[in-house]
């Protein structure tokens, strides 16, 4: 168990650390952000990431929640459509 532990800690501090957005680079289209989003019947996740100058892309925050009871009976495309909203919404902050 312990090793288990402490491969999940060193793949959490192993690249790609999270960075700073560059809102800059951002608005002026150099940069731009990409929302990736997933959702299934247990929950709903999401993450933001932003182009480098490197031209790779790097991850700026990860958000997570259950799904609620009332969402449990959506169809798949309606799972991953609110998902979208959610998302959209929480990583606007």
């Amino acid at each position: 168990m312990e090793d288990i532990v402490r491969q999940i800690l060193a793949e959490l501090a192993a690249p790609p650390i999270l960075v700073f957005p560059d809102w800059d680079a951002a608005v002026k289209g150099s940069r731009p952000f990409h929302v990736y989003c997933d959702a299934c019947i247990d929950g709903f996740g999401a993450g933001l990431k932003q182009e480098q100058s490197d031209g790779s892309v790097r991850p700026i925050t990860y958000t997570s929640r259950a799904t609620l009871d009332s969402e449990r009976h959506g169809t798949p495309l309606d799972l991953e459509a609110g998902n979208i909203v959610w998302a959209i919404i929480r990583l606007r902050g």
